[in-house]
């Protein structure tokens, strides 16, 4: 569990493992990440995830991040990954996070009313900024892996 309500950057450790495993530097040093703060809290108990991003800051739940795990790092790559996606596209990335968010939503709907099972994070993975986002954190995961093995 991390205790620090504000971390302006990631531990130098951290920074190491997850530029070993092919994270940007640069991305790295641009996040912000508030943890268990009352902001970072109410936000992920919002979104029902462990890490949100809005702008550079990655707001994180400390029960369930890690920065010495695996699954922590991914966590904080794919989170990194968000925050390249704003800077690429700023304000148009927002609104197409939304409208796909609002799109697929519609759609889990209409299956669920079809008695179709659904995944529980099924809209959240078919949005394609989240798509990219998941793959780098696979990548992450699977490099930290390689590299605890050998």
């Amino acid at each position: 569990m991390i205790n620090d309500k504000l971390i302006n950057t990631l531990p130098a450790d951290v920074v190491t493992r997850l530029s070993l495993a092919g994270v940007d530097i640069g991305l790295i040093q641009q996040a912000k990440i508030q943890v268990n703060t009352n902001l970072s809290k109410l936000i992920t108990k919002i979104f029902g995830s462990a890490a949100t991003t809005f702008g550079y800051t990655i707001y994180a739940d400390g029960s369930s991040i890690s920065f010495y795990s695996i699954y922590g790092l991914g966590l904080i790559a794919h989170e990194l990954i968000h925050i390249d996606q704003w800077k690429q596209e700023g304000l148009f990335y927002l609104i197409k996070y939304i409208g796909e968010f609002l799109k697929y939503g519609l759609i889990s709907i209409i299956k669920r009313i079809k008695r179709e099972n659904l995944p529980p994070h099924w809209v959240h993975d078919q949005i394609s900024y989240e798509k990219q986002a998941i793959a780098h954190e696979e990548n992450v995961q699977k490099a930290l892996r390689r590299a605890l093995n050998g």
